[in-house]
């Protein structure tokens, strides 16, 4: 594959162009609305005063994501209840709660659940990259949320969060994450639909936002592959890690000025 056969004419190394705002929802505690190239996904988070019975009693809190396609997220209607109990749904769903949860300070945040909804409006490659970029921005905000007091609740008036000093110490790594593909012998950064559809090798990763490795999903459609293109995907993704942190960063500056 040359360079001119990607349809949007990008260098293989090269991601699609990405915005996020945050705050985008305005009822929730934390909100992240992301496209990169023509992929759109609305993660908002709830705060939510329980958490599950396993949880109980440990001073912690909990983490979970829920991801959706809207029905017309694609080129042909999607049903909605198999969007919701499908295997690849729930895969998507534990993907973005576990990845969400290695970089949260649950420990700090008291016996609470943060609710990640992760909703696809437009799906052109990427959904799964996108929500869990868009999800760490919101829960972000969610944090932030928390460090103070809402004395106008009903909930809880108060949370261990509330007492750190401000600015406070970061307790968030933020997480980033977005796929390589291979074609042929080649390897493609960020494709989209189009290209995902010809790849021989597709993989997800999963980063901090200072690039540490979170993780990896990894998958052959056809012809086994040498094991050491993975390494290689790897790195590319890799490269891509500071452009995106400094996306989250702009969108949350943004929603606090």
């Amino acid at each position: 594959m040359n360079l001119s056969d990607r349809p949007d004419g990008r260098a293989r190394d090269a991601m699609r162009p990405v915005s996020m705002q945050a705050g985008y929802y305005p009822h929730a505690e934390g909100s992240c609305w992301i496209k990169m190239g023509a992929t759109e996904v609305l993660a908002v988070v709830s705060v939510e005063d329980s958490v599950p019975r396993f949880m109980r009693g440990q001073g912690a809190g909990w983490l979970t994501a829920e991801y959706s396609m809207l029905p017309r997220s694609t080129k042909q209607r999607v049903d909605r209840r198999s969007t919701l109990d499908g295997g690849r749904t729930k895969e998507i769903s534990r993907l973005i709660g576990r990845s969400l949860r290695a970089v949260t300070p649950l420990e700090a945040v008291g016996e609470v659940t943060l609710r990640i909804d992760c909703d696809v409006i437009v799906a052109d490659g990427g959904t799964r990259t996108a929500s869990i970029t868009a999800a760490s921005v919101a829960v972000a905000m969610a944090l932030e949320g928390l460090r103070a007091p809402r004395p106008s609740s009903r909930r809880r008036k108060q949370t261990p969060l509330a007492g750190l000093p401000t600015p406070a110490p970061a307790p968030f790594a933020g997480a980033v994450a977005l796929s390589v593909g291979q074609f042929g012998d080649n390897l493609l950064l960020d494709p989209n639909y189009a290209e995902d559809e010809r790849l021989n090798v597709d993989a997800n990763f999963v980063f901090t936002t200072t690039g540490q490795l979170i993780d990896v999903g990894f998958s052959v459609e056809g012809t086994p592959c040498d094991a050491e293109v993975l390494p290689s995907m790897l790195a590319l993704a890799r490269t891509a890690v500071p452009t995106l942190a400094e996306a989250q960063r702009a969108a949350l500056d943004a929603e606090t000025s």
